[in-house]
């Protein structure tokens, strides 16, 4: 007696949406540091939290750039179309 078990293929959703929307993620990454350190300095913060969360905001953006285009050679290389 033996189950005839089907194979999906994966799909990798995750993958796929850092693929399409790779860029967008990383631009509102790099644009949420500034608006954070803008909101820490009006509720009392040091100024520097302005300057920090912009060099932050800058270092977010190259990381996370690299990180989606990295997922996108990935996909390309290895994921089936």
């Amino acid at each position: 007696m033996s189950a005839h078990i089907k194979h999906a293929e994966p799909t990798f959703p995750a993958l796929h949406f850092l693929v399409k929307h790779g860029n967008t993620i990383a631009l509102l990454l790099a644009l949420s540091m500034p608006i954070i350190g803008m909101w820490f300095w009006t509720i009392g913060g040091s100024p520097a939290s302005i300057v920090g969360s912009i060099i932050a905001g800058a270092f977010g953006y190259l990381i996370m750039r690299s990180y989606v285009d990295l997922v996108r050679l990935v996909a390309d290389a290895m994921l089936p179309k």
